[in-house]
């Protein structure tokens, strides 16, 4: 997930593309205040494949991706690297 133009919806259907700043929730959350006003990160959807779907959570998971596995290091001839 980037930062790019992302077409977004409301509870009333319409649709508006707004440039949303993806690097942290934060971040996310104002774009997207600063184009409905406030609160509306909380309740704007994203379409994906057909269905819209909380933008809110797909921030949240892209953000969260990984996060649930340690990183392994370990040392070899070559130094530290990741296995």
């Amino acid at each position: 997930m980037s930062s790019k133009n992302y077409t977004l919806s409301l509870d009333d259907g319409s649709e508006k593309t707004v440039y949303v700043d993806t690097s942290s929730t934060d971040a996310a959350r104002k774009s997207v205040d600063a184009a409905y006003g406030s609160g509306a990160f909380d309740r704007v959807k994203v379409k994906v494949g057909s269905a819209w779907v909380s933008f809110k959570e797909k921030v949240k998971e892209f953000h969260n991706k990984g996060k649930d596995k340690p990183n392994v290091f370990a040392m070899d001839n070559y130094g530290m690297g990741m296995i």
